[in-house]
């Protein structure tokens, strides 16, 4: 009689779990801190109360346009893959968006809000790609928690920063 091993569960990385809380941090951070500001964006910017609901709106335009289509997109080109594609344009969406114009503030805000959508829905296909099937929960709730407490931090911080850093 035959006894077989069962499969080993390889182990969990540390470097996957740093770069997983890492993205999840990024997928918050440049949406909650605009709440904050919005009053001084539309008073330094002289956009109108409606432009600013506009500009607020933006994102959740952008979730409900980009997200249907994260799917059929990474089949061809591979989840793990088009989450660092979003990630590089999340960070081009971020810089566009802090260029003191109206047009790359509402264009970045568009890009930005895209990267976003694409990697709200590869985040946790990633997870149970890359995290063993054990550990799967554990991950994903450090992650939702991540995502909470970085949203959480922006919204706090960012009139404090508008205020102390230079610019508007």
């Amino acid at each position: 009689m035959t006894t077989t091993k069962p499969a080993a569960t390889p182990a969990l990385s540390v470097g996957i779990v740093i770069a997983i809380l890492l993205v999840a941090a990024n997928l918050r951070a440049t949406l909650t801190g605009v709440g904050t500001l919005l009053s001084a964006i539309e008073r330094d910017t002289g956009l109108s109360a409606a432009a600013g609901g506009v500009l607020s709106t933006l994102p959740l335009l952008m979730f409900a346009v980009t997200s249907p289509f994260v799917g059929r997109v990474s089949h061809r080109f591979g989840t793990t893959r088009l989450l660092v594609v979003a990630l590089a344009v999340l960070a081009a969406g971020t810089v566009i968006r802090s260029v003191p114009s109206i047009v790359s503030l509402f264009a970045g805000t568009v890009i930005l809000s895209a990267a976003i959508a694409v990697g709200n829905v590869l985040l946790p296909t990633v997870i149970r790609i890359h995290v063993p099937g054990p550990q799967v929960h554990m991950i994903s709730a450090l992650y939702v928690t991540a995502m909470g407490l970085v949203a959480a931090l922006s919204s706090g911080i960012s009139v404090p920063l508008a205020k102390a850093l230079p610019g508007s």
